[in-house]
């Protein structure tokens, strides 16, 4: 079994050192693992430990440059989950086999499923928020790209769409809300296949 999967690795990996070529189109699948730094509510941490899995389909421009749009699937330790959809550049520098990056991608995020709170004080206030990872999205990554593998290393901002409701100890209500871009360092992998000419 282990040589069957070494010999199925190395295939791999030697059809993956063929070079891109100017004109193809590109479909890369990836995968990441970060942490986001929030204090998405009260009496929460503010380390939300988050994985990804997502795709981008782009356009080799040249030998350097890549255009594409893409999404991923997010989802943090608190069972937020969200969609960003972006636009993306990617660009390769010279180099043998390891070869440089560095990508940017800009975008919109989409709160699939929101974080939900109720909690109280001391004093007889009570609350209940939720929030949101949704609006504007955005990463640079960097790293080295072995054939058609890259392995990066990046930060992304997201817009967290706080919002409380509460009751004092006199029973009035009250409501707070805000918006901040936050941010997260991610490591990521990923793995492009070429088509189209």
């Amino acid at each position: 079994m282990k040589k069957s999967i070494i010999f199925i690795w190395l295939i791999l990996l030697a059809f993956g050192l063929c070079a891109q070529e100017k004109g193809q189109f590109v479909l890369q699948a990836e995968a990441n693992a970060g942490v986001l730094f929030h204090d998405l509510l009260k009496d929460n941490r503010k380390n939300h430990p988050e994985i990804a899995l997502g795709t981008v389909f782009g356009y080799q421009v040249s030998e350097h440059l890549c255009l594409g749009v893409g999404a991923n699937i997010r989802q943090t330790s608190d069972v937020d989950t969200w969609l960003p959809v972006f636009a993306s550049v990617k660009y390769r520098f010279n180099g043998g086999n390891v070869r440089p990056f560095v990508e940017a991608r800009c975008g919109y995020a989409f709160c699939l499923l929101g974080l939900g709170y109720k909690g109280g004080y001391d004093k007889g206030n009570s609350y209940v928020s939720s929030a949101l990872c949704e609006g504007f999205y955005a990463s640079l990554a960097g790293g080295c790209s072995l054939g058609r593998s890259d392995l990066g290393l990046g930060v992304q901002f997201v817009n967290i769409h706080t919002h409380e409701m509460g009751w004092n100890i006199a029973g009035e209500p009250f409501t707070y809300e805000s918006q901040d871009i936050k941010p997260a360092v991610f490591v990521s992998y990923a793995y492009r296949f070429y088509f189209g000419k």
